[in-house]
């Protein structure tokens, strides 16, 4: 009887394990997601303050709260801009630039 009993907690020791595995091999997966939205937002960062570079007056802040005030022009700017139809429709004709294509 205890044989059985010894397969039934390796069975739980293996399962514990198993599900330990999981929880790691998600965390790495969100981290490598995660770093790579992170450089994806710095190239885009970049890419607009090249562009517009008056948006380099606003400066971070020390709480989320005075970030809002501060960037709260931008926002506004960047929300009236990705409503205005006729502004976005004119910029993806002008310049393809939602479409990514990969050059070989």
């Amino acid at each position: 009887m205890s044989s059985v009993n010894d397969r039934i907690e390796k069975a739980k020791e293996r399962l514990e394990q198993l599900k330990h595995q999981k929880k790691l091999q998600d965390m790495r997966e969100r981290k490598a997601k995660q770093k790579t939205d992170i450089r994806r937002y710095i190239i885009i960062g970049e890419m607009v303050c090249k562009y517009f570079p008056e948006v380099m007056l606003y400066q971070p802040r020390k709480t989320n709260t005075e970030n809002a005030e501060e960037f709260s022009h931008l926002d506004d700017f960047l929300q009236e801009l990705s409503i205005s139809d006729d502004i976005v429709a004119k910029i993806k004709e002008g310049a393809c630039m939602f479409s990514p294509i990969r050059k070989t």
